[in-house]
């Protein structure tokens, strides 16, 4: 079987938490492609540029942070959607460039399923 065309682009520093929310989308039916930092998930957002339809990005990561992230990602589509998410208590982040949406952690399975299906075409 020909495994489904990511719509998620994931893109989360903490292992557990990446794979529990993957799988997460899968159960929901949701195909998505999860990236470590921000620099592989620029290059996965590229590979897959013509399927990922919303990038749920984490806020604090070690190299390039998720707001750093975010703006590369917006060069290079501007009306990409993007959910951040945050241990921390964000109503705004700091700079330019918003996300369209900011999930707080922790947050629940349906909490995150209905924030990624508000913005999947």
């Amino acid at each position: 079987m020909m495994a489904a065309v990511p719509r998620v682009l994931l893109i989360e520093d903490d292992p557990s938490v990446r794979e529990a929310v993957q799988d997460f989308l899968e159960v929901a039916g949701i195909a998505a492609v999860a990236a470590a930092d921000g620099a592989t998930g620029i290059q996965l957002y590229e590979e897959h540029r013509d399927s990922i339809e919303v990038v749920l990005l984490d806020y604090r990561m070690t190299g390039l942070s998720g707001g750093e992230t975010m703006a590369i990602l917006r060069q290079l589509e501007p009306g990409l959607r993007i959910i951040m998410t945050s241990g921390y208590r964000l109503d705004q982040l700091p700079g330019e460039v918003q996300p369209d949406y900011i999930l707080h952690k922790p947050y629940h399975f349906t909490t995150l399923i209905a924030a990624v299906e508000r913005f999947l075409h």
